[in-house]
């Protein structure tokens, strides 16, 4: 009995993590772990993605844009994109016409979910895809 209640457990964990490896990287992701801002990235099927950054405490829109994007290799390349590292941007006059640039970022499959981003030192800059 207690072996078929432990494969029964790896069976359901396979077909989950299984199941993300042929899901579409296309949908809508958010940074779950952010402090200071709110930050959601749509890719869309057409290679063109949307990005808004909001601050956390007042709701304010920060930075949008449009860009492109493509699924190499298991990596995700968006072009024209603005590496933000979850900065407290209260107060602060904003100009990005200048830091937008090519972002490159493994793509992970995790307990059922996509994930890219990167992690530096303790924090984690990672976008999770929505279901």
């Amino acid at each position: 009995m207690k072996n078929k209640l432990i494969i029964g457990i790896i069976a359901v964990f396979l077909v989950f993590w299984m199941g993300t490896l042929f899901q579409n990287v296309e949908g809508t992701y958010v940074a779950k772990h952010n402090k200071n801002t709110n930050d959601t990235v749509k890719l869309f099927k057409d290679g063109t993605y949307y990005r808004a950054l909001y601050n956390k405490s007042n709701s304010r829109l920060i930075f949008s844009n449009k860009g492109t994007w493509e699924d190499e290799d298991d990596r995700i390349i968006l072009q024209d994109f603005y590496d933000d590292n979850d900065e407290d941007y209260t107060g602060r006059k904003l100009n990005f016409d200048n830091v937008l640039m090519t972002y490159s970022a493994p793509i992970e499959h995790s307990f059922g979910k996509i994930v890219f981003g990167y992690e530096k030192v303790a924090d984690s800059f990672k976008y999770y895809k929505l279901w």
